[in-house]
């Protein structure tokens, strides 16, 4: 029997000592790492909007539809500060009698307003809206026309220009300017 044990323990021995025989360590090191590929941004079109307003034109009723949506036709907005881009901005006005016949359609880009955008800003401006303001004055059509940075939810950096609108289509704009500090509106030219 102590032959036996003495043959196991030999066997033992042998198995412990190859198990513990030293392996050869690569030169070089793996690392299962992925590798994410930035995304690719978008070109971001700005919501379209639709606003009908009735009116009292003279002696008429009238339809007022100013219609905004992105125009891929148009030059790239790019807002450097964020690394965004956005299309342009194109308004449709529209004047339309009761009976349902156009009186005055026009289309509007920020090209229309470029006199009044501040040098080294078109690129980062785009025609934000037309929007329809009160009465007619003086049997003229008056809107707010805003241009500026397409993000207005985190910039205030834009201008007002008054537009108005005679009843043969002929436009005059002038440049508003609002004080922070009363509601009263002045104009400039």
């Amino acid at each position: 029997m102590n032959k036996i044990l003495f043959a196991l323990l030999c066997t033992l021995s042998i198995g412990f000592v190859s198990s513990c025989k030293e392996e050869k360590k690569s030169e070089y090191i793996v690392i299962d790492k992925k590798i994410e590929k930035p995304k690719k941004k978008h070109t971001i079109a700005q919501d379209s909007v639709c606003v009908k307003d009735e009116v009292k034109w003279g002696d008429s009723e009238y339809t007022v539809i100013t219609t905004r949506k992105a125009d891929k036709s148009l030059p790239i907005v790019v807002d450097e500060a964020a690394d965004d881009k956005y299309y342009g901005n194109a308004v449709t006005l529209r004047v339309v009698r009761s009976d349902g016949s156009e009186a005055i359609s026009k289309r509007y880009t920020k090209d229309d307003f470029k006199e009044y955008i501040p040098k080294g800003q078109y690129d980062a401006y785009t025609l934000l809206t037309v929007s329809m303001m009160g009465e007619p004055e003086n049997d003229k059509l008056q809107f707010v026309v805003a241009v500026g940075e397409p993000d207005t939810d985190v910039s205030d950096n834009f201008v007002n220009i008054l537009m108005k609108l005679s009843k043969t289509g002929q436009v005059t704009l002038e440049r508003l300017e609002i004080s922070e500090y009363d509601d009263e509106e002045e104009s400039y030219e």
